[in-house]
Formats: C-alpha cells, sequence, structure tokens
C-alpha cells in the first residue's frame, strides 16, 4: 500500500516582555515602572546584601547588571535609556513535526474485498529527537532584576541585584533567558493503527 510522509513547521517569533523594577521607584503604588538601563552598566548605586552564608557586593552587583545588559541585545540597544513596555522579546523558536503513514491492503470474504490496515507514527517536535538542543523553548530568569531600596541622603536611588539559581548555587543575575523544561520542549511519539472497510 501507499506510504505517506508528513513535515510541519511552526516558526515563531517569542513572547514580549517588559523589563522593570521589583519595587515601587516612582511611589505610585504599582510595581510596573520601567527600568532605566544606564549608559554606562556600572554607574548605579548598588547595596550589600546577603543569601545564605554570601554576601554580594555593591561592586559586584555593578558589575554583575553590566555584563547582564551587555550580553542582552535587546538591553545593550537601550543603554542611556530607559526600557520599553513589551520591548524585549524571547528567542526566536523553531519545532518540526513529522508523520509516516503506512498502508497495508487486507483482501476479506468471498469477493476478496480489499479493505486497509493504516499504521500512522507521529513525532511532535521532532527535531529534538534529532539534536536534544532543537525546539527547546525559553523562559526569563526575571522580568525586574532590579529592586529599589531607597534614596541616599543625596537623592540617589539605590539598588539590589535579582539573583538566580544554577546548579544548586545562588548566583548574581547572569542570564536573561534559560531554557523551558516542559513536556512540550522534548520530542514525544504517537502510534496509531486505522482500520478501514472498504
Amino acid at each position: 500500500g501507499a506510504t505517506t510522509f508528513s513535515l510541519g513547521v511552526v516558526s515563531a517569533s517569542g513572547f514580549k516582555l517588559s523589563y522593570t523594577y521589583s519595587s515601587d521607584v516612582n511611589g505610585d503604588g504599582q510595581f510596573n515602572d520601567l527600568i532605566y538601563i544606564p549608559a554606562v552598566g556600572n554607574n548605579l548605586m548598588f547595596q550589600d546584601y546577603t543569601v545564605g552564608t554570601t554576601t554580594f557586593t555593591a561592586a559586584q552587583q555593578a558589575e554583575a547588571f553590566s555584563s547582564f545588559i551587555d550580553a542582552n541585545p535587546y538591553l545593550k540597544n537601550r543603554r542611556g535609556d530607559y526600557a520599553e513596555r513589551n520591548g524585549a522579546q524571547a528567542p526566536w523558536l523553531t519545532r518540526l513535526d513529522f508523520a509516516i503513514e503506512q498502508d497495508l491492503f487486507v483482501k476479506v470474504g468471498k469477493q476478496g474485498k480489499a479493505n486497509t490496515i493504516r499504521f500512522r507514527a507521529d513525532f511532535l517536535n521532532f527535531g529534538n529527537l534529532l539534536n536534544n538542543n532543537w525546539g527547546v523553548g525559553n523562559i526569563s530568569t526575571t522580568p525586574q532584576p532590579l529592586n529599589y531600596r531607597g534614596r541616599t541622603t543625596a537623592g540617589e536611588p539605590i539598588y539590589r541585584l535579582a539573583t538566580q539559581v544554577v546548579d544548586s548555587r545562588t548566583i548574581l543575575l547572569r542570564d536573561s533567558w534559560v531554557k523551558s523544561k516542559t513536556l512540550s520542549d522534548v520530542y514525544q511519539v504517537q502510534l496509531g493503527v486505522r482500520y478501514i472497510f472498504n
């Protein structure tokens, strides 16, 4: 019988994201203030703080924030300006679905009518079967990299840089995006059998 191959491709830009402070900077009672991306990464005032047994100094946070900006194409291009509402975007994602069908003819009855048995295999997110880095989505480590902590006596804002967990260790924010870990990020195989009466 006939053999049928099908290949589907879905390729789309990532979801939109707004980079905001994780606290109320302008005093309006809302936690949606867009961050300012400094022209120079280390010219913000940071506050030392401790997570567990690790202390993050102001200098370490300034350096880490500058590196975070430079590693993010959107933030890097906005240096010296404010982030835009829904201005950032997750990386592009492409996924492939592949299917194969095989028909087998079976003669039944006195007249020898040919019925069909159809076997089908669907490979969802097929690219991930070929390479485990393909077809994997991205999630944001945080859309709120800075936590506003108040102001100096001179009126300069003070911040803390967000952290992330890498290999069970808490570190200063480093990555804008990490790989997603959901069922749709790995390949899946679905098998089916269909009997078609003539």
